[in-house]
């Protein structure tokens, strides 16, 4: 069975180094490693002169097995930063990651088995919550297999870090770059609706920090955000119900129409 490559994608606006140092650790100790790792730094109030000398700084404490490449881009964003991966990603398989979180060992391994036996898709797989540095088992609602329906109450599919998938879906769907806040969401919404195969792995792969700044405790921006991907889909849900009852009665009438004269037509020819 053949190998598929693999590229891993941390967006980060190297905030907090001793949380990244600890990812990269746990990428290190992969039982299966990348073919490449990319690091996109995005930050709001960091110039590319702070980013090198973070990346300088960094480097030297990074295991020796793995190289990671950093890339400095200049627009802020999450989105904005993961689409930059996508775009210079060359490998068949690109694993998206948080910079706060710990791997389980097998991730990597796991996720190119399933790719191997499935094809083209995208993967999420279960996770654990990390506080205080104690793991802890995460809410049993993201333990449930998601479909169209429960993705339309809230986020069940999982954040960043849950997420991996070919790279040709990747650059075809992209990341909403319009969007500061549940990006992931979105995201998950669009894959759904249009039917893009989506495999569950039924294990947990990945430990989420919970900390004060993890977006997810940003409650204000994330009810801002959480109404207008609502309001977007209803939108778009509404001007294609209105096409589809109007493409039902164009049909309709063209049938009203056009059949007599095709039944009468028939009719001469048996005459």
């Amino acid at each position: 069975m053949m190998n598929k490559s693999i590229t891993v994608c941390v967006p980060t606006c190297l905030n907090n180094s001793r949380y990244f140092l600890e990812l990269m650790l746990s990428i290190s100790n992969q039982t299966m490693l990348p073919d490449h790792i990319m690091i996109v730094l995005s930050g709001k109030n960091k110039t590319r002169v702070t980013f090198e000398k973070l990346i300088k700084e960094l480097s030297k404490q990074i295991p020796k097995n793995i190289d990671p490449e950093f890339i400095i881009v200049d627009k802020f964003g999450l989105s904005h930063a993961r689409n930059t991966g996508i775009d210079l990603c060359k490998t068949d398989i690109l694993i998206f990651g948080d910079d706060d979180d710990i791997w389980d060992k097998n991730k990597i391994y796991l996720i190119h088995q399933t790719f191997l036996k499935s094809g083209v898709c995208l993967v999420r797989h279960r996770f654990n919550i990390l506080v205080d540095n104690k793991i802890k088992n995460a809410p049993n609602k993201f333990k449930i297999i998601p479909n169209i329906f429960l993705i339309g109450v809230t986020n069940l599919a999982g954040g960043g870090s849950s997420l991996s998938g070919s790279t040709s879906i990747f650059k075809t769907l992209k990341f909403n770059e319009t969007l500061f806040g549940c990006e992931d969401w979105e995201f998950w919404l669009r894959a759904y609706f249009v039917g893009i195969p989506i495999l569950n792995i039924k294990k947990e792969l990945v430990s989420y920090r919970i900390h004060p700044k993890r977006m997810t405790k940003q409650l204000n921006d994330v009810f801002i955000y959480d109404i207008l991907v609502r309001f977007i889909f209803l939108k778009n849900l509404l001007f294609l119900m209105v096409g589809l009852i109007l493409g039902f009665i164009r049909s309709l009438l063209k049938y009203i129409l056009i059949f007599p004269s095709f039944l009468i037509q028939k009719i001469k020819t048996r005459d």
